[in-house]
Parts: structure tokens; sequence; C-alpha cells
């Protein structure tokens, strides 16, 4: 993630996070060190996340950070944030 995050800046492209509660509770320390000040959005975990709901709540994060097409959003956790 750190060469990820380096390569980004120097081709002047933006990126956040995206993962749920059970990573950000477990992996705390991990994301920290990982995403280094990269904007992190963090979904309740489950299936009913798959809704139109929260698909608003990534689009508003991603335009209120200015993420836009050459940006990247990296999913961090299985299931329902990877889908």
């Amino acid at each position: 993630m750190r060469e990820l995050r380096e390569q980004l800046r120097q081709q002047g492209r933006t990126a956040a996070v995206v993962t749920d509660e059970n990573i950000a509770r477990e992996q705390k320390e991990f994301l920290s060190d990982a995403c280094g000040g990269l904007p992190v959005l963090v979904l309740p975990p489950g299936e009913t996340t798959k809704s139109v709901e929260h698909l608003e709540t990534v689009y508003d994060f991603l335009a209120g950070r200015q993420l836009e097409r050459r940006s990247v959003l990296v999913a961090i956790g299985g299931g329902v944030i990877g889908d």
C-alpha cells in the first residue's frame, strides 16, 4: 500500500479506501499504517450493505473527497466490500 500511495502521488492521482466495521475494528493498526492518511469509508458488514442507500453513501464519500475517474478505490476486506 505504501508503494501504491507513492505511485499515485507521483502520478497526481487520488485514492480512498473502503472497508467494513469488522476489518476496521480488527485491523485498526494495519489500516492506519497501510492507508497513511488516505480517506477511509467504513461500512456495516453483511449482505444488507448491498443496497442503494449504501451505494449512495459510497458515492457521497467519493464526491466529497473529489475523487474522479482516474482515482483509485481500494477495497479492504472480502465479501460485500469486494462485491
